[in-house]
């Protein structure tokens, strides 16, 4: 029964402007979260205006749990909205993300092996975290229904995940990492560092030093588990 109201109350939604990735999506959807209904949006827009267009159609579905989804991951097992769901209720979150892995082999023949060996090992556990990443986001709309994605960043392709997140934790709630491993395709992308100065001066302005405590690295890549955090304001935000 529990089963059945979660699946009857979450929505998954995805927007896309191309088919490169979806199929892999839907079909990982298909295999391992069989009956939870999947709301794709077809826009070749910018990333914050496409993620609003999917804000305004999920107010509209009456479905309590929310999950915005990148085109390019797939499932790869387990019971992975229920348990982020449990542990949302289990600690107050409004919000949670999962882990990823770059590699397209990782768990295929065995999932609930792979990931037992993860968590035996300590590299995925439960926990509260700054920041949902942007190819999982989950959230109670009992909670954040309210809460939009920037539709003022200086460049509209950078910073969603992050925003959104903090305008979260802005009001109060928190967020939480849970120990579910997805597969992200691994993309060479170059950074545009007058674009990212750009919209740090914008998030430093409106969010203060809250937005950059709340966004350091939360370990949620399976090939970063080592990465360092920066302890310091980065240097563009002090212009």
């Amino acid at each position: 029964m529990a089963m059945n109201l979660l699946r009857d109350d979450t929505i998954l939604a995805v927007f896309t402007h191309r088919e490169t990735y979806l199929p892999g999506l839907l079909f990982s959807i298909r295999t391992h979260l069989a009956g939870h209904p999947i709301l794709v949006v077809d826009r070749n827009g910018p990333i914050n205006a496409n993620m609003h267009a999917l804000w305004r159609s999920l107010r509209k579905s009456g479905c309590r749990w929310w999950v915005f989804l990148d085109d390019d991951i797939e499932f790869l097992g387990g019971d992975v909205l229920h348990d982020c769901a449990v542990a949302m209720l289990r600690n107050g979150w409004a919000g949670a993300s999962i882990y990823s892995t770059f590699d397209p082999q990782w768990g295929r023949d065995g999932y609930e092996t792979a990931r037992a060996d993860l968590l035996q090992a300590g590299r995925i556990t439960e926990k509260e975290a700054g920041w949902m990443t942007g190819y999982f986001m989950m959230v109670d709309s009992h909670q954040v229904g309210h809460i939009e994605p920037d539709l003022d960043l200086p460049d509209p392709n950078t910073a969603i995940d992050t925003s959104y997140s903090v305008a979260m934790r802005a009001q109060g709630f928190t967020i939480g990492l849970v120990p579910h491993v997805c597969y992200h395709t691994f993309k060479n992308v170059q950074a545009n560092v007058d674009v990212i100065h750009a919209v740090e001066r914008y998030l430093m302005h409106k969010w203060g030093r809250f937005y950059w405590d709340n966004t350091q690295y939360t370990g949620c890549v399976l090939e970063w588990p080592g990465r360092q955090v920066l302890q310091e304001t980065p240097e563009c935000w002090q212009k």
